[in-house]
């Protein structure tokens, strides 16, 4: 038996005040159903004395934000500790805040230290906020090499150091800058190892031109291009030169954005500049510091395009295995059957036929194959880096040696990198300074082919029916078995009888593309300080 609501109560609560920077309001609502009206008022009694208890925990806190000078600072935030209740100061330096006894509040200010105060008997708290020294006197490098304060600067810049590059674990510097740096976008080529990346910061600045910022090593632009000889075995990822850089001997990297970077270093910059600045040898009172670090990384193909499994090469609902069998929507794979001739040269397991076929091995079902399955691998990438530095107020040294392995997912392929890096100064006459860094690179690898061509590994890998194994199978021994994928007469196994897309395994192996770099870059230096 349903009851019809007979009293409908609310309780709420209002406060407002000229002085303060909100308003705040809350209201409860109940309805009753009307069977003892004597419960009613119990309950709504209990309802007040509540909400009164809870409001009346709470007292406004008033004050003033000063610097140590006395002079007010308007900005500051004020927030009550563990909760979303704050304010601001004022022009005035004055604030207004509700808080319960206990609480803390938190003071903070850019450029200022933080501070803690627990609310305790006084309504009134004051406070004088010390200077962040160590944010005020934050450098950055400039484009000529000179470090600056950072808030005398003007235009924009933001710096990533160089704990935070070692730190991302990149064997390219360009990746370390990705999800770090506010308007940066990197853009990685490829997945093998070795492969260019592209980066961009704040969008496109031409439409024919590149994009990308120049790079200033030291205080020396240095040449960040893909080298590129176009051939039958050109569609391959080529490194960017800015891979030759050692991220283990990077101090800092400051980002320029904007016209600054293009009044700086002219067109060249008109896509930004990345300036980065190098490890240096300190002064340690002639003791000798070695330090060694090291890193291994695996890498797995975590996502693969789904493919159909159900209907074999051919087409029209029949299987067809021929040069110009291109498409898979033949007969259903579970309807096919080998034949068990050893002498058939496409397939160990003889030719395929269907089930009513007198010479079907009734025992050897056709299964689908993906493709993907013996291929791929599992990548490992090692890097050990050793350094030494020291020397005295008079001269300081820093020499450092990376040596760096990477074998990627895609079978033979593979990267290496060796960086040797010398760097001394030396105080040569009062005032004058001179100093000098030498970089020397040798990289290079095996790379795969790639992209929309007969040869690219993904492209075959895709193209091929599931009643095709390429690996012949033998599994992932297939990349060392040339019975995979080769003919004794030299001529390749693929599924299209010898013609159109490679077999990966013949793709790894017989149509390689290997480099190697010798790079050289330094620069020397005279400083002079006018005192």
């Amino acid at each position: 038996m349903s009851m019809t609501p007979c009293l409908r109560v609310r309780a709420a609560w209002h406060y407002a005040d000229s002085n303060r920077d909100y308003i705040g309001q809350s209201t409860i609502s109940f309805t009753f159903l009307c069977r003892s009206m004597k419960r009613v008022f119990y309950l709504f009694a209990v309802i007040l004395a509540t909400v009164f208890v809870a409001t009346a925990q709470d007292r406004t806190i008033t004050g003033t934000v000063t610097d140590r000078d006395g002079t007010a600072l308007s900005g500051a935030v004020i927030q009550v500790k563990g909760t979303k209740t704050g304010t601001f100061s004022r022009n005035n330096g004055t604030y207004s805040i509700k808080a319960a006894d206990g609480a803390t509040l938190v003071f903070k200010l850019v450029g200022k230290k933080a501070r803690e105060v627990s609310v305790g008997e006084n309504n009134v708290i004051n406070i004088v906020l010390e200077n962040d020294d160590a944010r005020q006197s934050e450098v950055v490098v400039t484009a000529i090499g000179l470090e600056r304060s950072k808030k005398s600067l003007g235009y924009s810049t933001q710096e990533l150091g160089g704990d935070q590059i070692v730190a991302s674990r990149e064997s390219n510097v360009v990746n370390s800058l990705a999800s770090r740096v506010a308007g940066v976008q990197v853009n990685n080529s490829t997945g093998v190892p070795g492969a260019s990346s592209y980066i961009r910061i704040r969008g496109s600045s031409s439409l024919t031109g590149d994009n990308q910022p120049l790079f200033v090593v030291d205080g020396i632009p240095i040449d960040n291009s893909q080298v590129a000889s176009e051939g039958t075995t050109g569609s391959v990822a080529y490194s960017n030169r800015a891979m030759d850089i050692d991220p283990n001997s990077v101090e800092s990297m400051t980002v320029l954005k904007g016209p600054a970077a293009t009044a700086l270093y002219g067109i060249r910059a008109a896509g930004g500049a990345i300036i980065i600045t190098t490890k240096k040898g300190r002064a340690s009172d002639g003791k000798v510091n070695i330090s060694v670090d090291g890193s291994w990384a695996f890498d797995e193909v975590n996502k693969l395009p789904e493919l159909q499994s159900k209907w074999s090469q051919g087409a029209g609902g029949r299987y067809a295995f021929s040069s110009g069998a291109s498409r898979a929507w033949g007969a259903l794979i579970d309807t096919l059957r080998f034949d068990g001739n050893s002498a058939y040269k496409w397939d160990r397991r003889g030719a395929i036929v269907g089930q009513s076929n007198p010479a079907a091995k009734q025992d050897q079902p056709v299964t689908a194959v993906n493709p993907a399955d013996a291929f791929f691998r599992t990548g490992l990438t090692q890097n050990q880096t050793v350094t030494m530095s020291g020397g005295s107020q008079a001269a300081t040294y820093l020499v450092s040696f990376s040596n760096l392995n990477s074998d990627g997912v895609v079978p033979n392929s593979s990267w290496a990198k060796k960086n040797l890096k010398v760097s001394s100064s030396s105080s040569v006459a009062k005032n004058v300074t001179a100093s000098a860094n030498i970089n020397y690179v040798n990289s290079g690898g095996r790379r795969i082919q790639q992209g929309s061509n007969v040869s690219g590994v993904m492209l075959s890998l895709l193209r091929t029916p599931p009643t095709f194994d390429n690996a012949n199978g033998y599994g992932q021994d297939a990349v060392t078995t040339p019975e995979a994928y080769r003919f004794p007469d030299g001529t390749q196994r693929t599924y299209r009888a010898g013609v159109g897309y490679d077999n990966p395994f013949w793709t790894v192996n017989e149509n390689v593309f290997t480099d190697e770099v010798n790079r050289l870059f330094g620069n020397a230096q005279v400083d002079w300080s006018i005192t």
